[in-house]
């Protein structure tokens, strides 16, 4: 049933009784029609390549009484129709099949030595469950790394436009150097890892495989991390900054000393923004948004917390990244932000479910 649901096909192919094939597929729900249609090998032998790929147009199909050299040719049949095939095999006539498949899986307990050295992968447990647990996993590992992804090149749109701003307008520079690396080798670190590590979501079993031209970085995951993510902290982060700077009585293209304490003060202000946006943000690039099961998440937003507090109050720190106490009024502004931002997402993903119901 979960490989139903995960838009997984299964077609048993065997050298049994097409009854024996018939009974075993249902009783394991790869069949849940009432007759199932069971090709025989001695029939596949007359078709053409035309009436094979017709009838693996079936949802649900086996096949019996099949020989080494008709295996294989159901899986290139499969292979050009853009399928990606995964094949199980224990016995001496599975090798052409194995090593024909995308992904061959033999038997550990009950295979054969020629089985195991043509096949990709060696199921040690001799268990059908543990290749769809696996399967569940591989998309938690992809999903993992695009999240990963988002949370690392969301954050280098807040770093960029401060730039842009600073060369095309008559502002103080938003962002220092210093900043940008303590906020990339730094404070980004342990939330990102995180990120890598969280356990995979149940609701990947629950959505189509994806195709073979989708890569990890696509247009919706440009869209995602920049434009709409990455904005989101870009527009935040400059706010602080023009709202201390307009609260010091700073007025539009007046110079301002780069050492000054309100240069500092404002450049801190949107270093300390984006921090805690980030803390925000690392949510948003998961799964499931609201869950707090992962530890590494937990850590690094209390660090980032922590880094964001100690930059404005140790003298150290302060002296390494030319910062400066900034006023208490950034504090509402900045979780008011974060609070918009979570809530806007929520409903962008609410709006995505909506809109991709059949």
């Amino acid at each position: 049933m979960a490989c139903h649901g995960a838009g997984i096909r299964i077609i048993m192919i065997t050298g049994d009784h097409p009854e024996t094939a018939r009974s075993v597929a249902s009783e394991l729900g790869i069949f849940r029609n009432a007759c199932p249609e069971v090709i025989l090998g001695s029939d596949l032998e007359h078709w053409s390549a035309t009436q094979l790929q017709l009838a693996l147009e079936e949802k649900e199909i086996a096949f019996a009484r099949v020989r080494a050299n008709q295996k294989k040719r159901i899986v290139e049949a499969l292979k050009q129709k853009n399928h990606v095939v995964a094949v199980t095999g224990d016995g001496v006539n599975d090798p052409p099949a194995l090593r024909s498949a995308d992904v061959g899986v033999a038997m550990g307990l009950s295979g054969t030595d020629v089985a195991r050295e043509s096949a990709d992968i060696i199921l040690l447990d001799d268990n059908f469950a543990t290749i769809v647990r696996a399967i569940h996993e591989g998309r938690g590992i992809y999903a993992n790394i695009r999240n990963f992804m988002t949370y690392i090149f969301s954050s280098n749109v807040a770093e960029a436009l401060p730039f842009a701003l600073f060369m095309l307008f008559p502002v103080p520079l938003p962002l220092t150097i210093m900043q940008i690396l303590a906020i990339d080798l730094g404070t980004d670190l342990v939330p990102a890892l995180g990120l890598g590590a969280d356990p995979a979501d149940p609701r990947l079993m629950h959505v189509p495989p994806r195709g073979n031209s989708q890569h990890l970085v696509d247009f919706s995951f440009i869209l995602k991390a920049y434009v709409w993510l990455g904005l989101w902290l870009a527009v935040s982060s400059l706010s602080a900054f023009f709202v201390v700077l307009y609260e010091a009585g700073w007025t539009w293209g007046e110079t301002v000393n780069p050492g000054s304490t309100l240069a500092r003060s404002a450049a801190t202000a949107t270093f300390i923004t984006v921090i805690l946006m980030q803390a925000a943000n690392v949510f948003l690039c998961r799964q499931q948004p609201l869950s707090v099961r992962n530890n590494i998440i937990l850590l690094g937003i209390f660090l980032e917390i922590a880094f964001a507090f100690a930059v404005m109050f140790f003298p150290p720190l302060k002296n390494l990244l030319q910062t400066e106490i900034v006023p208490w009024t950034i504090l509402p502004l900045v979780i008011g932000f974060m609070i918009s931002m979570v809530i806007a997402e929520i409903f962008r993903r609410f709006l995505q479910r909506r809109t991709s119901r059949p």
